[in-house]
């Protein structure tokens, strides 16, 4: 991922609908909330298509969350009300790897209601997509997950990938950069 040539940032911007609305002495409401996540959504939609299309070229995508916490004002100089939404990477693959399993469609699908999985759904589904722990790890690695307390998949994801402490700091880093992007930000 740090080789390809190409990446493509989405941001939710408004900033420009802000000093359209002051040129024409309209009140500006759109720094709350519901609208940074109206914006991330069509941001990360455009990002999407953007996906798609380059895929269907042959060129390989990679999609880096991680860039929601990037302050793009000192990086990129951007104005006040324009935040990170997402940042595609693109570039001709160098191997075709397998796709990465997917939970089964009967998992995120509905119909008309939410349906509330039993235990032995969640577990068939997860260890669908997170098949054969133990074989999945050579004995050193096994070893030093197991010296961790990490003993499965969900723990492996839990408190390795995803640890309580790192998801706060990358929360806190979101709240900061909506803050310092100028965004009405409920504080509790």
């Amino acid at each position: 991922a740090d080789a390809a040539p190409m990446a493509i940032l989405a941001l939710v911007d408004a900033y420009r609908l802000k000093r359209w609305f002051e040129l024409s002495d309209a009140p500006f409401h759109h720094d709350e909330l519901i609208n940074v996540a109206i914006g991330l959504t069509d941001a990360l939609l455009a990002l999407h298509n953007i996906a798609v299309a380059a895929e269907s070229l042959g060129l390989g995508t990679c999609y880096q969350g991680s860039v929601l916490t990037a302050n793009t004002r000192e990086l990129l100089g951007t104005p006040a009300y324009v935040t990170p939404a997402g940042l595609l990477l693109l570039g001709y693959p160098a191997e075709d790897p397998e796709t990465t399993p997917r939970l089964p469609l009967d998992a995120v699908t509905h119909r008309n209601t939410y349906r509330v999985p039993c235990d032995d759904e969640i577990e068939d589904w997860y260890g669908e997509r997170y098949p054969d722990w133990e074989h999945s790890h050579d004995e050193e690695e096994r070893a030093r997950l197991e010296a961790e307390g990490i003993t499965n998949w969900a723990q492996r994801i839990a408190l390795g990938h995803f640890s309580h402490e790192l998801l706060q700091v990358e929360s806190l880093g979101l709240l900061e950069n909506l803050r310092r992007a100028g965004f009405n930000v409920p504080t509790e």
